[in-house]
């Protein structure tokens, strides 16, 4: 369980519902919170000071709409939001940073991406990107699984902050069959297909034994395998089943990197309107 929880908000209804989330998670928990807004320098002096001011004020009205007894704590920080969160968090004990959707500037996000893809990329901290307007513990949790070790640690990182607990489970594999690639010229249509469910059966068996290496033995029976482009699997298994958290695992690069699922799980952070927590490797 986690027992400090950092949230960045850029005061907007975005991230309010990451906060709103983030105070959810420490009450059940009993965890500390901490609020933290970054100030940009790009701006006249009078109005960067006027800023700073108002953020304080904001922050501390939201704090006290928050659950009584809540240990928050509330900071305010000025530069880059990027590189601000990254510092906060590399200085205190955190367990898991929560972020929700942060303002687009699109010339900047081309090359750099958002601030809360920029913090995923950086792959420090466990990352809760909130998009949902929801308190509610998670009901529904689908993990992205596709055998590699990053997954398998977000797979132990879900089950210990207590993402899983009390919630349906289940872990999802795209496998693009080569047999419907490479034989649909060459053969029937049944032939194609028995080819197809023929790597998907050993699909499943890879899948089983990864989870059951790795100490995951129980969530063998909740394997869903499909066929096709993991983004369109992830997006249909989704929408069907109703989950409301995905967790991904990622490759922890430093700068702009890549997560386990590549393009697959950036365009996931973008575009599949669902929380997603995001889990670095395991840290040496």
């Amino acid at each position: 369980m986690p027992g400090h929880i950092l949230v960045a908000t850029d005061l907007s209804h975005r991230s309010d519902v990451a906060v709103e989330r983030a105070a959810a998670l420490a009450e059940r928990f009993a965890a500390e919170l901490t609020i933290l807004h970054v100030v940009e320098e790009d701006q006249p002096y009078r109005m960067f000071e006027a800023e700073k001011a108002l953020a304080r004020a904001v922050l501390e009205k939201q704090a006290q709409g928050l659950a009584a007894g809540l240990s928050v704590d509330l900071l305010v920080k000025t530069g880059d939001p990027f590189e601000q969160i990254g510092r906060v968090a590399s200085e205190g004990d955190f367990d898991l940073i929560v972020i929700g959707r942060h303002r687009k500037r699109l010339v900047r996000d081309l090359f750099v991406g958002t601030t809360a893809e920029r913090v995923v990329w950086h792959g420090t901290h466990p990352v809760l990107l909130v998009k949902a307007a929801s308190t509610a513990p998670y009901q529904r949790v689908a993990i992205a699984v596709d055998g590699s070790e990053p997954c398998a640690e977000a797979l132990r990182v879900a089950k210990a902050l207590d993402f899983t607990n009390g919630a349906r489970v289940r872990v999802v594999h795209a496998h693009e069959p080569f047999a419907k690639t490479m034989l649909a010229g060459h053969g029937n249509a049944q032939a194609v297909w028995d080819h197809v469910d023929s790597e998907l059966a050993s699909a499943r068996r890879n899948m089983i034994k990864f989870l059951e290496d790795r100490g995951h033995g129980d969530l063998a029976s909740t394997i869903y395998i499909d066929d096709g482009a993991p983004i369109d699997v992830l997006r249909s298994f989704i929408e069907d089943s109703g989950s409301d958290l995905l967790v991904m695992g990622t490759h922890g690069r430093s700068g702009i990197g890549r997560l386990v699922l590549g393009s697959v799980a950036e365009e996931a952070l973008r575009t599949l309107e669902i929380d997603i927590l995001a889990v670095p490797p395991k840290r040496a």
